[in-house]
């Protein structure tokens, strides 16, 4: 038999340096804390500040939450819920947020399902997980920055900043425990160190 517990869900934002907020969250910050029964999904997209429409991208992206979690709760498998979702908000962006290569936003989400979650990570917003005293980095910046960095490069052009359509690398399933804590900051430079 599959477990299957209620998963307290917090957030909060804020602008830091900028005079307007580009990160969106799903659930609504306003709605939160609140305890909630999977399956769930949680995201956070940080629309991209170098692009117009960043904070548009992102709210198309969040807006299609509500989507995926309906389509879970449905019996749909979430890796293949969670790709439609990515290949719907992709189809979004270009249509409402000024074109291919013009705009763009970070999602990273969780899906919790029973006695598993899955993760889907496009974009610099990290996830953490804090399991068995330490904390775990389960994601790698997946941006062009990223890449040139592992690569030993460090400058890059705004319009790298975007994944090709065969890069599937974005999704995988974990084990879900009791008591695990996860933290997905939006900006990559407000996360902590991982042990």
């Amino acid at each position: 038999m599959k477990d299957s517990f209620p998963l307290l869900v917090a957030g909060y934002s804020e602008t830091h340096t900028r005079p307007y907020n580009q990160d969106r969250t799903f659930p609504e910050p306003s709605t939160l804390p609140t305890t909630l029964n999977s399956p769930l999904c949680v995201a956070v997209a940080d629309g991209m500040g170098g692009t117009q429409e960043g904070a548009l991208a992102a709210s198309l992206a969040v807006q299609a939450m509500a989507s995926l979690q309906q389509s879970i709760q449905t019996g749909k498998q979430p890796k293949e819920a969670i790709s439609t979702t990515y290949r719907h908000i992709n189809h979004q962006i270009i249509q409402h947020a000024g074109g291919q290569g013009i705009s763009g936003t970070t999602l990273s989400l969780l899906v919790f399902d029973q006695n598993k979650f899955t993760l889907g990570h496009l974009g610099d917003s990290r996830v953490y997980l804090w399991r068995h005293q330490s904390l775990h980095l389960l994601t790698q910046d997946d941006n062009a920055f990223g890449s040139f960095v592992k690569q030993g490069y460090v400058p890059f052009h705004p319009q790298q900043l975007s994944l090709t359509q065969d890069d599937r690398d974005y999704l995988s399933q974990h084990q879900l425990y009791h008591n695990e804590l996860f933290y997905i900051p939006p900006h990559a430079a407000s996360t902590p160190t991982p042990t």
